[in-house]
């Protein structure tokens, strides 16, 4: 349970959550290094329309590997 009550505390202070998770699932991975190699395309979901695309969260920008996995969803649902 201490580690829950830093956990929280840490978070209340401003660290981000999902680093936090990604630092204990991946120990020793350079996510910063990960960042500036990543590749962005436009949303196929939402193209354009912004609004409410669960998919890119309203930016209208995807990485190239999740655009690969969306394009390929579509052309499996368009067949």
């Amino acid at each position: 349970m201490k580690r829950g009550e830093v956990a929280r505390r840490l978070i209340s202070e401003g660290e981000d959550a999902f680093r936090m998770f990604a630092a204990v699932v991946w120990p020793g991975r350079d996510w910063a290094e990960d960042a500036f190699r990543t590749r962005l395309l436009v949303c196929p979901r939402c193209i354009g329309d912004v609004r409410a695309c669960v998919e890119c969260g309203g930016t209208g920008l995807v990485s190239s590997a999740r655009h690969e996995l969306l394009a390929g969803e579509a052309n499996v649902a368009y067949g």
